[in-house]
């Protein structure tokens, strides 16, 4: 799926283990109850996507020019998530398990 352009699609409770959905765009997308086990978002435009409730863990999200805003992750089940962008504003984690999650903001 690298490089798609996705957004707006429904993914809700879907199970997407290992997909790379890397430089793809994914705006307003709803994974809500998703199982994203090992999926890559390397790159993706995530804006205004919903990952409430979602299983992913382990993660990648950002590394280069990922989006997560105002990206929702409420009661995401994100422990061990490499989370590493440099946009991250109004993003929401309200219970979200982050446990053994790596937060990397970097300015570019």
């Amino acid at each position: 799926m690298r490089r798609s352009d996705l957004a707006g699609c429904d993914f809700s409770d879907a199970r997407l283990i290992l997909s790379d959905f890397s430089y793809c765009n994914l705006r307003g997308c709803k994974f809500v109850g998703a199982d994203l086990s090992g999926c890559t978002f390397r790159g993706a435009n995530l804006e205004d996507a919903d990952f409430s409730a979602a299983k992913i863990h382990p993660v990648k999200i950002g590394e280069g020019a990922g989006r997560l805003w105002p990206t929702n992750f409420q009661r995401a089940m994100m422990q061990g998530a490499n989370l590493r962008t440099n946009e991250v504003d109004d993003a929401i984690f309200r219970g979200a398990d982050l446990r053994r999650a790596r937060l990397s903001l970097f300015s570019g």
